[in-house]
């Protein structure tokens, strides 16, 4: 492989990433949210994020790579393919730390008067991690895809069973792009939605809080809630 197509393959789905994703916050308007808003915590679950998918992917390279169905002579070497997998594997790794690293302690009140502490990270983090995220797992598709043309130039599978899998690779793609669009969506217009409902209650809370200095009002009932903590989403 030429060290320009080289390149492209790492960094083509960079790119193709980083589009989907700067689309996704400029399409439809984010309205009261910003770059720098801030987002909960996240959960951060292998069970429960794309990291499981891409370790599956992962582990589907590594095993075309050690079952000898590939020829003895390929156009990419093996030890390219077995680099690709690493690189993308590290990738999905260092993602999830891009949002957490930049995470602030917060204190938030549960209920009144206790606070606790809640790290929350922006807007701005997520949208990287989230692209970070797609250029791994696009990355590692791609590299199987490469792998199924070796395959099917090396004859060790019938040329159908090859054009069945590939389909299945692009099409696992188109899902992946519609999933991420979703899921940041949710994410993002979820925090936008509450923001100025989180503002009015600070409101509320402060003007009960000065009411409640004087005798008459005496009677207004004790506030269970004055902020309650953002909730955790699922790291991508």
């Amino acid at each position: 492989m030429a060290q320009w197509a080289l390149y492209l393959l790492i960094f083509g789905p960079a790119g193709g990433a980083g589009v989907l994703v700067a689309a996704r916050w400029l399409l439809p308007t984010p309205g009261p949210c910003t770059l720098m808003s801030r987002l909960g915590p996240a959960d951060w679950s292998f069970s429960k994020s794309w990291a499981s998918n891409i370790t599956v992917v992962g582990a589907l390279l590594g095993t075309i790579l050690s079952a000898g169905v590939l020829p003895d002579t390929t156009k990419v070497s093996k030890a390219t393919y077995a680099g690709l997998n690493l690189f993308f594997g590290v990738l999905i790794l260092i993602a999830p730390l891009l949002y957490t690293a930049t995470q602030n302690a917060v204190d938030v009140h549960r209920r009144q008067p206790e606070k606790e502490t809640q790290y929350q990270g922006y807007v701005l983090a997520f949208l990287v991690a989230s692209a970070v995220t797609l250029w791994a797992v696009v990355g590692e598709l791609v590299t199987v895809l490469l792998l199924f043309r070796e395959i099917r130039v090396g004859n060790s599978i019938p040329e159908p069973a090859i054009w069945v899998m590939g389909a299945i690779v692009v099409l696992a793609c188109l899902l992946l792009a519609r999933y991420a669009w979703t899921t940041i969506d949710t994410v993002i217009t979820t925090e936008c939605e509450l923001r100025p409902a989180r503002q009015a209650r600070k409101r509320e809370v402060h003007e009960r809080m000065l009411a409640r200095r004087s005798p008459a009002a005496a009677s207004v009932p004790a506030l269970e809630e004055i902020e309650p903590a953002r909730a955790a989403w699922p790291l991508l």
